[in-house]
């Protein structure tokens, strides 16, 4: 009889931290206006996960966003967030934003114009803008460090690239593979030391392809 009140003592016990963890969990996110947002390391930054709907035209990402009294800064696109949204054609990012997750913006095929923040961001994950073949012209802010593999794979329509010099490390592979008709890159001084071979792999029409000066220290 003792071992059998433990044991229902036991299993209360853990359904009860099972109840609390998950409401922990839900607490963590929240929709304002059609958004999803999920709080990020408990403090007032959030990232966005996704939408209600089927998101379409111009989006302008916003800096802040208010729930419950609290204002959070949003600060990144989560992983796959507007993957396969076939009708978005513009997106606007705030100056909080600091990543752009993997897949964030894969094969949406109707986007055709990207306004980077002009500080703070330093990553983007790996094929974030893969399949996005309206995209005809890119330049990324002087903020980002790190780009994923296949960032742009099969853009066939972008014509040009500005990657800046703070993009450290080497150019991950396949960052253009795909986009046939690319004309113009720039790209980081250090690269001439040590370029992929899958990176232009399919930019059949490439004739320009310009090194930046290294940064001054």
């Amino acid at each position: 009889m003792i071992k059998n009140l433990r044991m229902n003592m036991f299993r209360t016990y853990v359904a009860s931290c099972l109840l609390l963890m998950c409401n922990a969990v839900f607490a963590q996110t929240f929709t304002v206006d059609g958004v999803n947002y999920e709080v990020l390391d408990g403090a007032n930054r959030v990232q966005i996960k996704g939408t209600e709907g089927t998101p379409a035209g111009h989006w302008v990402i916003p800096a802040s966003v208010t729930h419950e009294g609290t204002e959070y800064s949003v600060v990144a696109i989560a992983d796959f967030a507007f993957a396969e949204c076939y009708n978005v054609t513009g997106i606007e990012f705030p100056n909080t934003l600091e990543r752009i997750g993997v897949e964030a913006f894969y094969n949406c095929s109707s986007l055709n114009f990207i306004t980077f923040p002009t500080e703070h961001m330093e990553e983007i994950g790996a094929r974030a803008f893969a399949k996005c073949s309206n995209l005809w012209a890119v330049e990324l802010p002087k903020s980002v460090r790190n780009i994923g593999n296949d960032v742009f794979n099969n853009c066939y329509n972008l014509l040009s690239v500005v990657l800046p010099e703070t993009v450290s490390g080497e150019i991950s592979v396949g960052v253009f593979r795909g986009c046939s008709f690319l004309k113009w890159v720039t790209m980081p001084s250090y690269v001439t030391r040590n370029i992929p071979a899958s990176i232009f792999e399919g930019c059949y029409n490439l004739e320009f392809l310009y090194f930046l000066n290294p940064v001054q220290k």
